[in-house]
């Protein structure tokens, strides 16, 4: 029954009960979160750090990696607790307090609670931590949804976890996790002094044989799997067959420049494994190809489908840019100065300022972002003209719009980005 073995770590692993082995792509990340939080948790350092990049990028995987190598440890049994608050869970600074009382198996008074201040609570329940010890506890919090928590009043939570990270009393580490860019902008004044100002940014852009290698590590069998000569076949035949397949391939090139997201390729690959059997113990090629080409709309799709031509005009001068330039950042004022070429004689030009007006849409439909491999310390003092750019659709996605579109001269705009290598 070794197939069924098989399925059920596979299955265990793409629906999220279990981690791969390996994560290409993501080892920098891993190495700089271990180090942060084994020195807080070995010297009682207290700091802060946010973990930036699109959904789907890697950020929780990383972060579940290095708790599940701390756990594993024995050095640290018992010298840290984790404390999790998610932004659209707990929506309130006092039931957040709450959750963090229970997390940490600590009663707190309903009256200092309600009547007292949110530091004097915090500051109880860290205290009790160190009660029967004679080594002050690290704890570790996890503020998953991150921009959620800088819409609660005052931004109380925010403020006194920040100001006890930078004391030497209590080493307590704050990871925050954000879809967004730009969420330091969000906090307050005097949240922002607090904070570390520690990033770790997670790759949007991500080539397509990185994302083969992490098909192969969410599809390859682990060395611990106990039937060594099928797990040796079955991995024979992932590689060999499956994936060298032109047809798999050009599949998955096309889910690739849909979403780099690795939720959305664990998603499509659970499909063909649920059909392994007694009688077909590995997955076959035809199943394979029918799980990915299960119709998919894509939202960005639908929301291209409703720009306007400048909109599109500015789309197609961004990635006429990415593709000459390379991995150059882009900004407004280069992607309108090629607007003003390309588009000359083709379409009607608009004014800069209508082209400004175009390109706010863009990013509030997150078509467009910020750049964060190319963002710093002190970028938000940069005028937004002049930040740099990340294109967040691809090249097939922007031509098949322009092709089917018919409000537009879609010929004119389709040659030019036909004509470039995409």
């Amino acid at each position: 029954m070794s197939w069924l073995a098989a399925q059920q770590v596979l299955r265990s692993r793409l629906f999220g009960d279990e981690l791969p082995a390996c994560m290409p792509g993501l080892d920098n990340q891993y190495r700089q979160l271990l180090e942060l939080l084994h020195r807080s948790i070995v010297f009682g350092q207290s700091t802060s750090v946010l973990l930036t990049g699109p959904r789907g990028s890697g950020k929780s995987l990383v972060l579940q990696r290095v708790l599940q190598r701390l756990e594993a440890e024995a050095d640290f049994g018992g010298a840290y607790a984790v404390v999790y608050l998610n932004g659209l869970v707990q929506d309130d600074t006092r039931v957040s307090l709450q959750s963090v009382a229970n997390q940490l198996n600590q009663a707190i008074d309903q009256e200092q609670l309600q009547t007292g201040s949110f530091a004097d609570c915090l500051s109880s329940l860290l205290k009790a931590l160190k009660k029967g010890s004679s080594k002050q506890q690290s704890v570790i919090f996890i503020l998953d949804e991150f921009q959620e928590f800088t819409g609660f009043s005052d931004q109380r939570l925010l403020y006194n976890l920040f100001d006890v990270a930078q004391t030497i009393a209590t080493p307590l580490t704050v990871v925050a996790l954000s879809p967004h860019v730009s969420v330091l902008e969000l906090l307050e004044k005097r949240v922002r002094s607090r904070f570390s100002q520690r990033t770790i940014n997670f790759r949007h852009a991500m080539s397509f044989p990185l994302y083969l290698d992490i098909c192969r590590a969410l599809l390859y069998l682990p060395s611990t799997f106990p039937d060594e000569t099928f797990r040796d076949e079955w991995n024979k035949h992932m590689n060999e067959v499956v994936l060298a397949d032109q047809g798999v391939s050009d599949s998955l090139r096309y889910q690739h420049e849909l979403s780099h997201s690795i939720w959305e390729l664990r998603r499509l690959l659970s499909v063909p494994i649920c059909y392994i059997s007694q009688s077909e113990p590995f997955v076959r090629t035809s199943t394979f190809l029918q799980s990915l080409s299960q119709p998919y709309e894509d939202g960005k799709m639908t929301m291209l489908r409703g720009l306007t031509l400048a909109d599109i005009c500015l789309l197609v001068s961004l990635l006429r840019l990415s593709t000459h330039h390379g991995n150059r950042p882009n900004n407004f004022e280069m992607v309108y100065h090629d607007y003003t070429k390309f588009a000359a004689g083709r379409v009607h030009l608009v004014s800069k300022t209508a082209a400004a007006k175009a390109f706010e849409h863009l990013l509030a439909l997150r078509l467009v972002t910020w750049d964060s491999q190319h963002n710093r310390r002190g970028s938000r003092n940069v005028p937004k003209m002049f930040r740099p750019l990340c294109l967040c659709v691809s090249g097939k996605q922007i031509r098949d719009v322009i092709q089917n579109a018919t409000h537009f001269p879609s010929m004119e705009l389709l040659r030019a980005a036909n004509a470039l290598t995409l």
